[in-house]
């Protein structure tokens, strides 16, 4: 999947920011999501590459629909308590050692 950092248009006006801010509120990366196949019940994966010696624990990801210019925010639909503002904090996973 490729991750989109321009504000091209893509057929049929929308498209998928995902963000990754700091614990400050800082705008680490951001992109947008090729739109691809629709596929029902399937994960789309994407990879960011953040900047060297960031710590993943305190991270948020937060994702926007866009449209036609406009954005819209998406709430996660998980187990994980998310933030005010929609965005979900990263954190280690516990069970899985690295």
């Amino acid at each position: 999947m490729r991750i989109r950092n321009s504000e091209e248009d893509v057929a049929g006006g929308w498209q998928l920011r995902v963000t990754i801010k700091g614990k400050e509120g800082e705008i680490l990366r951001s992109g947008c999501l090729d739109p691809g196949n629709s596929l029902p019940g399937k994960i789309r994966q994407a990879q960011f590459v953040l900047p060297r010696g960031t710590q993943i624990e305190g991270l948020k990801l937060g994702v926007d629909l866009e449209v036609r210019g406009m954005r819209y925010p998406v709430r996660w639909a998980c187990h994980h308590r998310l933030n005010g503002d929609g965005s979900l904090t990263l954190r280690k996973n516990r069970y899985q050692a690295v």
